[in-house]
């Protein structure tokens, strides 16, 4: 799981290949993906949650954001909140006051206090379709984790 202790020195000691990278292929075959729905709300109160996804990309590579931001909440702050939010299912492609949530099986305030379990949970969130959709979602992907030794192979792009 993407909250589990040390997860990043884990994967680094195991996963490592002769040529010193580590496939992000294989971390996220290891590691769960901390999304467990997504949900467009009106007005959403984002106040102390992290940018997720595409928007959490979009603030630490050169990959540009929609209008709708991406936050992430934890499930059970979910359950606490979702009576009192406006879901949309319909809103036009320019509206800024809808935004993504992603409901997450941990907390990812947590998480977003260690910047390479955060890089990892962030990548493990994309679906395999998602990537695939997306070639500059892959290239900003290896923009933030290049730097500590991990990529995605060409294949995924």
């Amino acid at each position: 799981m993407i909250n589990e202790p040390s997860l990043a020195e884990q994967l680094k000691s195991n996963l490592r290949e002769a040529t010193g990278s580590i496939s992000l292929t294989e971390v996220r075959n290891c590691i769960s993906n901390p999304r467990i729905r997504d949900f467009y709300v009106r007005d959403f109160d984002a106040s102390g949650l992290p940018l997720a996804g595409v928007s959490a990309l979009s603030e630490i590579s050169m990959l540009a954001d929609d209008l709708q931001k991406t936050y992430a909440i934890s499930l059970s702050d979910w359950r606490v909140r979702e009576r009192t939010l406006e879901l949309v299912d319909d809103f036009h492609f320019q509206d800024p006051s809808v935004s993504i949530v992603q409901v997450w099986y941990c907390d990812p305030r947590e998480i977003h206090l260690h910047e390479l379990t955060w890089l990892l949970a962030l990548t493990a969130s994309f679906t395999d379709c998602e990537l695939r959709r997306c070639e500059r979602t892959c290239g900003a992907i290896n923009e933030a984790l290049e730097p500590h030794g991990f990529a995605l192979e060409d294949s995924w792009f």
